[in-house]
């Protein structure tokens, strides 16, 4: 088990340093050629009635906080998703999640032990008179065309930036935004901006209405490859806990 973490992290380590080492050239921030543009809301109109999913491969994640920051790597198959918490040289947590009915199972690798959870569903309720507008701006991030949308809520004392592909491939993480909701109080606003369905916000960040800083999260590589279904399994030897 320990060589199969040391590979992982060299692997991850290997892929966040090429994805950084570019983004000063990739990320210049440009003008749209188009007006900026404020929506009160987003009706739901273009989300299909069945689970579906384009994308297949691997994503490369920085996390920031005011106190932290933490790296990951996403494996996207179908309707599952595996997420891999490494610091430090470690994969502390994996959490495989199936996106169809929310369930969600977190292995603790150094204790060889899983839970079982589901992921709360509840629809947050969204304030729709807060402020919604494209900047105008895009850049490049990881080989995408990114469109900067900003909310901000002057009553709940946030303001959020999301740089947005352009591509739509990524149906997936619509399902995946419960998962984060449990994390970050505002991500869910994603949802107000205009047929975000498909689309993936690669640079996310939140500040309060005074501008300080908050959490950010930035994908730093993607790649399109298979990904092996085994990926998503649990070992033999692992044990179930009820409270890990």
């Amino acid at each position: 088990m320990k060589s199969i973490i040391i590979f992982l992290y060299l692997g991850f380590l290997i892929y966040v340093l090429e994805g950084c080492g570019s983004k000063a050239k990739n990320e210049k921030i440009q003008s749209k050629d188009t007006s900026n543009a404020s929506f009160p809301y987003a009706l739901l109109t273009d989300i299909p009635q069945k689970f579906t999913n384009n994308f297949e491969g691997e994503l490369y994640l920085v996390e920031r906080t005011l106190f932290d920051t933490n790296c990951y790597r996403y494996l996207i198959k179908n309707s599952f998703v595996r997420i891999d918490e490494i610091k430090d040289t470690q994969i502390l947590n994996i959490s495989i999640i199936n996106l169809i009915d929310n369930k969600i199972i977190r292995i603790n690798p150094k204790k060889k032990m899983y839970v079982v959870n589901y992921i709360n569903n509840t629809k947050e309720k969204i304030d729709t008179s807060i402020e919604v507008k494209n900047s105008g701006n895009y850049k490049i991030i990881c080989g995408e065309k990114c469109f900067q949308w900003r909310i901000k809520n002057k009553t709940e004392n946030f303001e959020l930036s999301f740089w947005v592909s352009e591509n739509k491939d990524y149906n997936f993480y619509y399902y995946l935004l419960n998962y984060f909701r449990s994390k970050f109080k505002h991500i869910h606003y994603y949802l107000i901006l205009p047929h975000f369905f498909g689309k993936l916000p690669l640079e996310i960040t939140e500040y309060t209405t005074l501008r300080d800083f908050v959490y950010q999260i930035k994908v730093v590589k993607i790649n399109r490859i298979p990904i092996d279904t085994s990926f998503f399994y649990i070992y033999r030897n692992y044990a179930l806990y009820h409270n890990l």
